[in-house]
């Protein structure tokens, strides 16, 4: 064995040991039960009344605070403009874990209301929106307190013109301690 090699192998050893050792920190202060907040940002992909939409960098901005370990209470807000229309999109969701893992990933469900105000330019008028809606993901740790985000989420909008939505979302959170 060359000296390149053994060199090799103690710096994945030393890697590894690492991931493991921030994955078991980030659990503990995570089962603790010190409320702490998730602020973050997602990029959307989804299917909405016949329309395909694709949002980047930032679809929607999040701050969830922890009640428990493993429920918080998330607040988004999306702002999207172009073509004489602005939509504001407010939601309310509540994340709730259904898996923590060793490794610090956590499986959650996000039942959602959400309401969305649409206003066209040039006296097009405007109209507001409600929805209710459930989305499923998995939080999953890159470095100590920031966590890459993936959620596949269904929602049901209400009112005259009603439609369903679907959307594959993916993002960073800060985890605040």
């Amino acid at each position: 064995m060359t000296i390149t090699r053994r060199t090799a192998i103690l710096a994945t050893a030393l890697a590894l040991i690492g991931i493991q050792t921030a994955g078991a920190q980030r659990r503990s202060s995570n089962v603790s039960g010190d409320n702490k907040f998730e602020i973050g940002m997602d990029a959307a992909f989804g299917f909405a009344n016949s329309t395909t939409v694709f949002q980047l960098p930032v679809q929607a901005i999040r701050v969830g605070y922890f009640v428990t370990p493993t429920v918080s209470i998330e607040p988004t807000l999306g702002v999207t403009t172009g073509g004489g229309l602005t939509l504001l999109n407010f939601d309310v969701g509540v994340p709730f874990d259904i898996e923590q893992s060793a490794s610090g990933n956590d499986l959650f469900l996000r039942p959602l209301f959400g309401l969305a105000h649409q206003s066209f330019s040039g006296g097009g008028g405007s109209n507001t929106n409600t929805s209710l809606g459930i989305g499923a993901g998995v939080r999953m740790p890159l470095i100590p307190h920031l966590d890459t985000r993936f959620e596949a989420r269904y929602r049901r909008w209400f009112g005259n013109q009603g439609f369903n939505e679907v959307d594959l979302l993916g993002g960073i959170s800060i985890m605040v301690p």
